[in-house]
């Protein structure tokens, strides 16, 4: 296993220098492979430059892995989607 997350690891930053992928789908990555503060730090740069897919981010259950880490509240709070 410790092996396929170097490949997706890899994989991942190639797509980011390419410019594959947006910071939000990074930071979803980022969470499946249980690296939550690269995640939420990728989460972040959406949130700061007002990119729309973040608003995805209370029902899209690609986001589940992060649910359980009070910053996702905190994220989803200063979204205005939480209490």
């Amino acid at each position: 296993m410790h092996g396929q997350r170097d490949l997706a690891l890899r994989e991942l930053r190639s797509e980011i220098q390419r410019g594959w992928r947006g910071n939000y789908d990074i930071g979803l990555i980022y969470g499946w492979l249980g690296m939550n503060d690269e995640a939420f730090a990728w989460l972040e740069k959406d949130m700061q430059a007002r990119i729309e897919s973040v608003i995805w981010l209370k029902v899209d259950p690609v986001a589940d892995p992060l649910r359980s880490d009070p910053r996702f509240h905190g994220l989803l709070k200063r979204l205005g989607f939480a209490s």
